[in-house]
């Protein structure tokens, strides 16, 4: 069995990557612009593919002759049309898929997915979902998009303002609330979907944590886990949208994820009714402030001495639990490394995992003042709808086809398609934002993710 990864080194894809990995039984094909950054992976089997997602040549090349497509559609924080780029890359996704046939495709989505407007780059991930699963359909692919909560990892940005100021800020209510969910259990349930060849048709499985949370509630929870008392604190719009822009955000990508907090902060970003299944993930907050968090903190601080009475003791406790999981992780990999073939069980143990990176994987929420009602309806709207939507992203994807017999068309106006990349082009990663105003992780979903 055969399954391409889309963005392998961000939080999801690397966590994909080593559940797949560590299975044995499948050929992991990793796609990404940078091929030093999943050296680790490659020691243990998997094969690489260096380009850009932009590039649709590129993207159907990579996929040829694989059995599953994990597709994760990557934030570009320089976009200066995000839902265009959005599109693009659904766009290409969806050619690959009808000219390799791939039988199985997890989408990575969104919780707040269901809504065509209002929600900012979370509304460019419903037009993906409508985009690849009109192309599923014209080939008979199996789909499941995977509608991820509000990531956990969104808040490891906020570690080093923990650490000084013991602060978390955002341009939201501090009693909004949100379902949360730790990006190791995305990968989970997108391993189990992936390497599990019995289910058919189209899907949506939307994933959230054991509970949701205020993000007053949050950062008390957070504090209790580094030892040190955390508060929230509202920002405003304009200061979100300010600070994001001198980070070199672009305007619309800033507007966007200014749009995507206050769309959080009404209580869009809810699940939605019509999904076939909500799949409530093991890790609680709790459990990924202490475990995770703590240790990005304790990583902050200048000195151990600086830390007292609970963090001293927690970043103790946390450094022998990341030793012996980093030893039993090690010679788990080696034995089945080895069993593969001598030559590579001693590449694979000579390598160090150590090498990936988490990047960040992302998409937001757009507000306007009729939202709350646009989004109620779009929840309850009918099915023809929907229908109606994959019918034009047919047509959109049949424009984009080589000129045929069947294709008559090609020389028509693509209306507002985006233009194709440059041959070569690469596309910048997100920029890594200062402690206090971070992009949310794609996909709230929303993980950041580089390629």
């Amino acid at each position: 069995m055969k399954i391409a990864i889309t963005a392998p080194t961000g939080h999801i894809g690397r966590k994909l990557v080593d559940r797949l990995l560590d299975h044995g039984r499948c050929q992991v094909i990793l796609l990404c612009r940078h091929p030093d950054k999943v050296e680790g992976a490659v020691a243990d089997g998997a094969k690489v593919f260096k380009g850009d997602l932009r590039d649709p040549h590129f993207v159907e090349v990579a996929t040829q002759g694989v059995d599953a497509l994990f597709w994760l559609t990557p934030p570009n924080d320089k976009a200066e049309d995000f839902h265009a780029y959005q599109k693009k890359l659904g766009l290409n996704a969806a050619q690959a898929i009808r000219r390799n046939k791939i039988k199985r495709v997890v989408n990575l989505s969104a919780i707040g997915a269901q809504l065509d407007k209002g929600t900012g780059p979370i509304a460019g991930l419903h037009d993906v979902e409508v985009i690849i699963e009109s192309a599923c359909q014209a080939v008979g692919c199996n789909l499941t998009h995977l509608r991820a909560a509000f990531f956990q990892e969104n808040f490891e940005v906020f570690a080093p303002e923990i650490g000084k100021t013991g602060t978390i800020a955002l341009p939201v209510r501090a009693e909004a609330r949100a379902p949360m969910v730790s990006t190791a259990d995305i990968a989970d349930v997108a391993a189990d979907l992936l390497l599990d060849d019995t289910w058919r048709g189209c899907h949506v499985k939307e994933v959230v944590g054991p509970r949701e949370y205020s993000f007053r509630e949050a950062a008390k929870i957070i504090g209790k886990a580094v030892g040190r008392p955390v508060h929230f604190e509202q920002v405003s719009a304009d200061a979100a949208r300010h600070a994001m822009e001198e980070h070199g955000v672009s305007h619309d990508v800033a507007e966007n994820y200014v749009e995507m907090y206050q769309a959080l902060d009404k209580g869009l970003m809810r699940p939605s009714p019509a999904s076939d299944e909500a799949v409530t993930a093991p890790t609680d907050l709790e459990d990924f402030a202490r475990d995770k968090l703590a240790r990005e903190v304790a990583d902050e601080t200048p000195t151990k001495k600086t830390a007292t009475g609970a963090a001293a003791r927690r970043i103790d406790e946390l450094s022998g639990k990341e030793k012996t999981m980093a030893t039993d992780k090690k010679n788990k990999r080696d034995k089945k490394a080895v069993s593969r073939s001598p030559n590579t069980g001693r590449k694979a143990a000579e390598k160090s995992q150590e090498s990936r990176e988490a990047a960040r994987e992302d998409s937001g929420i757009d507000v306007s003042r009729d939202t709350q009602k646009a989004a109620q309806e779009d929840i309850e709207r009918p099915e023809t709808k929907r229908a109606s939507d994959i019918e034009n992203a047919r047509e959109q994807e049949r424009l984009r086809r080589p000129v045929s017999e069947d294709n008559p068309r090609r020389g028509e106006s693509r209306g507002a398609l985006p233009a194709e990349p440059k041959r070569g082009e690469s596309a910048p990663g997100p920029s890594h934002m200062k402690p206090g105003l971070p992009l949310p992780s794609t996909e709230t979903g929303m993980d950041q993710a580089q390629q």
